[in-house]
């Protein structure tokens, strides 16, 4: 990582897209969303390494604006709230279009129902798989 990008991705930053993607329904969500180009597994793995300090991996600034804007569907406006800080502007109480966040909760809520769904399917699976062994 070279300075510049020590510099951009500051504290206060990382706080900012944990927090979006925690209310975007977590690393199990959001991952995927972002690299459905990888596996499942892989995808979230790469999630959490982004959101650790300690990793070497992190987000571009595209994918941190679907990031933020997906917590934007929740709610969340820690992304914004940070961009106007870090960069000296004051938060002048922003509204979202009516309608499209309730669109983007909805979306998210039935991503998440999906993905318990999915756990709930594998951890069946390997249930059969056992008593098949057995």
């Amino acid at each position: 990582m070279s300075d510049l990008e020590k510099n951009f991705m500051s504290n206060a930053i990382r706080e900012a897209i944990v927090q979006s993607v925690d209310s975007a329904g977590g690393p199990g969500i959001v991952g995927p969303l972002l690299w459905p180009e990888k596996d499942r597994k892989s995808a979230i793995r790469l999630m959490k390494a982004c959101l650790s300090p300690i990793h070497r991996e992190y987000l571009a600034p595209d994918q941190m604006l679907q990031v933020f804007q997906l917590a934007k569907s929740m709610g969340c406006n820690a992304g914004l709230d940070c961009l106007l800080s870090e960069t000296g502007y004051q938060s002048g109480g922003f509204k979202p279009v009516e309608g499209l966040v309730d669109l983007q909760r909805q979306f998210i809520e039935a991503l998440r129902a999906q993905t318990e769904l999915v756990q709930r399917i594998e951890r069946a699976a390997g249930r059969v798989s056992m008593r098949a062994v057995a």
